[in-house]
């Protein structure tokens, strides 16, 4: 278009966003072109909001069409506003005198729907437009709009749903999410997408509110569960997913869930490890309320050594505090919370710093006060052994035998079981407490993996030291494995001389006993 001819363009967009078809007709016949770019178009809707035009009240939602300018370069704008403004006169009209071109139609189908103009919208329709126009855009501005009767002509008409549907739960149209959903649906494809709104590198689309995202998941999530689908593996895939699109307010909705209450204490601790640094490093985007809760949600669902761990490599020392409360226990994984809150204090000895490594201190010297009375009450009366090693006591939920362990009293303990004949089994190593952490983990802590080779623990028990040994942590079992072939020798020898003994009594015999050998001879 020669430079002289754009004052024609804005003059033919002004009167599209007015209403003004005379005026229209005037400057198509005119010479005016229909097409325009999106600087243009931009500045004639900057004008008619400064002026008042009852169509630049508009001015926000029209602005969105343009980014298909960008992708489509020049097009018939004027079209497109009047569509947005409800100018049904002046879309007939270019409907009857103008070319029409399938872009033409659905962008000015896109406007019409976007501002939720049903009517309109069919006439766009009728004419040649495309209901599935960039993966169903139509109904993806008309879940916008918010015009349920837009959403459901556009279904009436063909479009494709599931597109609109992850659109909808994506800006927590909870109405149009519900009218777009199916009981076949695959759920992944829309709570993929709710992530990527939720991500903490972008904000949240204009009007959609955090608590309505939300709730369409739940949707999902109950939809899924309510047909039997496999939770667990949904709840895992969800949170996976959550931590690669950086979306930490998925976070509370999933520690929350019962499928991951339900989930094998590796697995939960498996997310504990991915999940927590997410909300911790959201905390220069997200309120400080929604870290709060969903530090919180991890908290109670188990998440307390995890969120220890993550606020010491934060230096925040008032969740160091909460982790604590929540029952971590700073002496495990090696020791790591005391040593790195030394680590802080030496590189720099300020209040916050100081604050940790003192709460870490207290909590190492009461847990270990606490472990020492109970290994003390355990050992000096075994009468009921077998049951006190396996009792739990809230709220620290850890076993008798990890507080045995736990005081350096283990090789003690053995002795005991092995003179009572106490029976141990695999599930007294390996079963997890609350926070997801075994007996094997305290022997790993203080260093002390090699006790289950104690030969009185597995007496007459060779299949349940077999049940044990294929469950450990494969690294440890391959560096062990040389030792573990001798002891089960031991143990074997061991059951077949018991065997030999059970059936010598049985038949009033004395078993043989091995020859000495003969002293040498005098010289």
């Amino acid at each position: 278009m020669t430079a002289p001819q754009k004052p024609l363009v804005q003059d033919l967009l002004r009167a599209a966003v007015e209403g003004d078809l005379a005026r229209v007709r005037l400057l198509l016949e005119g010479g005016a072109e229909t097409d325009a770019d999106s600087t243009e178009t931009a500045e004639v809707l900057r004008h008619a909001e400064n002026d008042n035009v009852p169509g630049g009240k508009y001015r926000k939602g029209m602005l969105e069409t343009l980014v298909l300018h960008e992708q489509h370069g020049r097009i018939n704008a004027a079209m497109y506003l009047a569509a947005f403004n409800g100018f049904a006169p002046i879309v007939d009209y270019f409907l009857e005198k103008s070319a029409q071109d399938p872009l033409t139609l659905n962008v000015a189908l896109f406007a019409a729907l976007r501002a939720g103009r049903k009517e309109l919208a069919e006439t766009l329709l009728d004419a040649g437009a495309d209901v599935h126009f960039k993966k169903t855009l139509p109904l993806r501005a008309a879940i916008d709009s918010g015009n349920m009767d837009c959403i459901q002509m556009l279904l009436a008409r063909g479009s494709g749903r599931e597109e609109g549907l992850a659109h909808a739960c994506a800006h927590g149209n909870m109405a149009a999410a519900t009218a777009l959903l199916a009981r076949e649906d695959d759920i992944r494809p829309a709570l993929e997408k709710i992530c990527h709104t939720l991500s903490d590198k972008r904000a949240l689309p204009d009007k959609v509110q955090l608590t309505d995202v939300l709730s369409t998941t739940q949707m999902l999530l109950g939809l899924a569960e309510a047909r039997g689908d496999d939770m667990s593996r949904e709840i895992i895939w969800l949170a996976f997913t959550a931590v690669r699109e950086q979306a930490s307010g998925m976070v509370e909705t999933i520690a929350e869930h019962s499928a991951f209450a339900a989930l094998p204490a590796a697995d939960k601790r498996q997310l504990f490890d991915v999940l927590t640094p997410l909300v911790f490093d959201s905390k220069n985007k997200s309120p400080l309320t929604d870290v709060v809760m969903a530090v919180d949600a991890l908290g109670a669902a188990g998440g307390a050594q995890s969120i220890l761990c993550e606020a010491l490599r934060k230096r925040d020392a008032a969740n160091v505090a909460e982790a604590l409360r929540l029952g971590a226990d700073p002496r495990r994984d090696h020791g790591f919370a005391l040593h790195r809150a030394e680590e802080e204090v030496f590189k720099n000895a300020d209040q916050n710093a100081r604050l940790m490594l003192q709460d870490v201190r207290i909590s190492v010297a009461a847990l270990t006060a606490q472990d020492e009375t109970r290994a003390d009450k355990i050992l000096q009366n075994p009468q009921d052994l077998a049951e006190t090693l396996r009792r739990v006591e809230t709220p620290r939920q850890v076993t008798g035998l990890m507080a045995v362990i736990n005081a350096g009293r283990a090789e003690e303990l053995a002795v005991q079981i092995g003179a009572r004949k106490v029976l141990i089994n695999a599930d007294d190593v390996l079963t997890p407490d609350a926070h997801g952490y075994t007996a094997f983990d305290c022997l790993a802590d203080r260093g002390q993996q090699a006790w289950i080779f104690t030969r009185a623990l597995w007496q007459g028990q060779a299949d349940e030291y077999m049940r044990l040994w294929q469950n450990l942590p494969a690294a440890w079992a391959e560096e062990n494995k040389a030792q573990h072939e001798v002891f089960l020798n031991t143990l074997n020898v061991a059951a077949q001389h018991s065997a030999l003994l059970d059936v010598a009594k049985r038949f009033d015999m004395k078993m043989p006993q091995r020859r000495k050998p003969p002293s040498p001879p005098e010289a």
